[in-house]
């Protein structure tokens, strides 16, 4: 059983003095089919959409658990598959929509790929960039640009038009 924790976001400016409050968690559970294994969330609408991060090839699925009401402890949602990224075959680390929910933005280890929004919930590619970095877990927008966060504290920077044209 897994669960999405939703908090209210801090002001950088003015940093909590304890720990941050959850505000409402939602439970999920994924049938019994194997192992399963999720690093990217991000929120759309009244949902999250976790990104399942396979080893094997496959391509990264995507899905959908309600947020609103939240499933409790006892009846935990049963996540709902609403597609596939087309291409990213790698263990999907991170995963970020855009502010305006048109691009999503997804990375591995090595791979950064984003995804415009098509019609029917669906994703086409719009963008590639490989890169040589430690440790990549996680991937945020920042306008167009994309960062990167690695496990050894880097931090790094694709702008727009690399992640366009593939060349970091």
């Amino acid at each position: 059983m897994r669960a999405v924790y939703q908090l209210d976001e801090p002001d950088p400016a003015q940093p909590a003095d304890g720990p941050l409050r959850v505000t409402t968690a939602s439970f999920y559970r994924f049938p019994p089919k194997g192992r399963f294994d999720a690093e990217g969330l991000y929120i759309d609408g009244g949902r999250a959409v976790v990104v399942a991060k396979y080893r094997d090839g496959r391509e990264a699925e995507l899905y959908a658990v309600p947020l609103a009401p939240p499933a409790p402890l006892l009846r935990p949602a049963l996540p709902e598959l609403i597609g596939k990224l087309p291409g990213f075959t790698e263990p999907a680390t991170g995963a970020d929509l855009a502010p305006d929910g048109r691009y999503l933005a997804v990375c591995s280890y090595a791979v950064a790929r984003v995804y415009e929004r098509a019609t029917a919930g669906r994703w086409t590619l719009a963008g590639t960039v490989r890169y040589q970095a430690d440790g990549i877990e996680a991937i945020a927008w920042d306008g167009r640009d994309l960062l990167l966060a690695g496990e050894g504290r880097g931090l790094y920077r694709i702008a727009e038009a690399a992640w366009r044209t593939g060349r970091p």
